[in-house]
């Protein structure tokens, strides 16, 4: 699995991106969403991890784009505020999964296992078929 973190605080990249090649996943990493958007042109990922609070683009804005040009990769947000209108947000913008800063290692490693999982059947499951 190919995952790109992408937050603008080193330590909280360097720990992530260590955690993900602990778990055999390839990984790159984002200082920033616009970063982030210029790797996804070129590379392809299975599922993106972004913090929300980020200079020059937010977690929400990188999200909406990813949906926008990239349908198929999968959204996991982190955040360190404990407002429950952030975790609506990023679900209703399409992110599979949100994780709240501080976490735990096997917390994260699982939220993107699940965000690739339901991203994965999500495109596998055939059309419905119409004129019923």
């Amino acid at each position: 699995m190919r995952v790109l973190v992408v937050d603008d605080e080193r330590y909280i990249r360097e720990t992530l991106a260590r955690l993900f090649t602990d778990h055999d996943f390839d990984v790159a990493v984002a200082e920033d969403g616009e970063q982030a958007l210029q790797m996804l042109a070129q590379e392809s990922f299975d599922v993106v991890v972004s913090d929300v609070k980020m200079p020059r683009m937010d977690g929400f804005r990188l999200l909406q784009e990813i949906k926008r040009i990239h349908p198929q990769v999968a959204v996991v947000i982190m955040t360190g505020f404990n407002q429950d209108f952030s975790i609506r947000e990023a679900l209703t913008l399409g992110a599979e999964d949100y994780i709240r800063k501080p976490f735990k290692g096997l917390e994260v490693v699982m939220a993107v296992q699940r965000a690739q999982e339901r991203c994965h059947t999500r495109r596998s499951k055939p059309p419905l078929a119409s004129g019923f």
